[in-house]
């Protein structure tokens, strides 16, 4: 099994619809029975693979599993990574849309609410990246070369794809699906008050920076 594993709002969505439209490949979900973006977008738009996670850990062949959350075990991963501003301003505005309040108010909840098994962005980031069996892949290059990309990561660890000749949608074409699920993407201004006040997030906005996996 390999673990497509990323912090919300990472480009996790748009990499599962990627790998099954164009790669050929499903995604179960960690949270079974809640796959909640397969029930908004629509599980075959998404690819979804049905199965439950023990069922996906006891199959044979390929088979990829989405992840938030803070994974242990050898299982090797892919790892989606955006800048830390913009996953939590892009996930404030859409739990904003969700439960009808201020983005600014999503976004302080989101910035206090630090435990459970998905964590803050930088403990999230620093948990995945220091695990040997895990395959980095930047949010910048995935929504440059999406197919490229992805084959290129299954390779590295261990998966040959199989390429339906269909060419990734365009961010356009994604937000077309569902305007106020998809964020406005990779060129916008980031505004997101007080994630630098985490010690954390700065050594990991630190250690991608160093890495050139963000700007």
């Amino acid at each position: 099994m390999v673990w497509l594993a990323s912090f919300p709002r990472s480009g996790n969505t748009f990499a599962r619809h990627v790998l099954w439209h164009c790669l050929s490949i499903r995604t179960a979900c960690a949270y079974d029975g809640d796959d909640y973006v397969a029930e908004r977008l629509g599980c075959e738009w998404v690819g979804r693979d049905e199965r439950t996670s023990a069922e996906v850990r006891a199959a044979k062949g390929v088979a990829v599993m989405k992840t938030h959350r803070r994974e242990n075990g050898a299982d090797p991963a892919i790892y989606l990574v955006r800048d830390g501003r913009a996953c939590l301003r892009s996930w404030a505005e859409l739990r904003a849309e969700q439960r009808s309040i201020p983005v600014q108010d999503a976004l302080e909840q989101l910035l206090a609410h630090t435990e459970g098994a998905t964590g803050a962005w930088g403990a999230n980031v620093l948990h995945w990246v220091r695990r040997p069996t895990t395959v980095v892949l930047p949010f910048t290059q995935l929504v440059a070369e999406p197919v490229e990309a992805l084959a290129t990561a299954l390779g590295r660890v261990g998966v040959r794809a199989r390429r339906t000749g269909r060419a990734a949608p365009s961010f356009e074409e994604v937000r077309e699906r569902d305007p106020r699920f998809f964020s406005k993407g990779v060129g916008r201004a980031i505004d997101c008050p007080g994630f630098d006040g985490d010690s954390v997030n700065r050594e990991a906005m630190s250690l991608c920076r160093r890495r050139g996996w963000t700007t």
